[in-house]
């Protein structure tokens, strides 16, 4: 049997660690940020004590609060728009599961779009064919 398993570049855990990740994203050349979260989330006020260093730090920051349990390819593609229209060089997960898969999968797609964008030369469908299929 062949197994391969592909993670997220970087997971933190740490108590009270929303209160540094502007910092950190900082610390790690970042300019304008998404953070992918749910309703929950956010209404419970988790994200407040990170918020605020945003702005301090001067960062750009959107957040798509629309992650759902099993989301959909819409819910995707929404976050994808957003990180897109944002011009987002970091994208954070922030919650559950869910969150972080949407994370993954808008960062992918975010990668996918500047590789075909930046390319010195034209894309054929069978090149963005292939890219497609190795972010999956």
């Amino acid at each position: 049997m062949q197994f391969d398993f592909h993670s997220t570049h970087s997971i933190i855990l740490e108590r009270g660690g929303a209160a540094n990740l502007a910092k950190r994203i900082v610390e790690r050349g970042g300019k304008s940020v998404l953070i992918v979260t749910d309703p929950g989330v956010l209404s419970a006020g988790l994200l407040n004590k990170a918020l605020p260093q945003f702005k301090e730090l001067e960062l750009s920051l959107q957040v798509f609060s629309d992650v759902e349990a099993d989301p959909l390819v819409s819910v995707i593609d929404s976050a994808v728009k957003l990180a897109q229209e944002c011009k987002a060089d970091f994208i954070v997960g922030f919650g559950g599961a869910s969150s972080m898969d949407v994370d993954q999968l808008a960062r992918d797609a975010m990668l996918q779009t500047r590789l075909l964008q930046n390319s010195p030369r034209e894309i054929t469908l069978a090149d963005a064919t292939a890219l497609y299929k190795e972010a999956l």
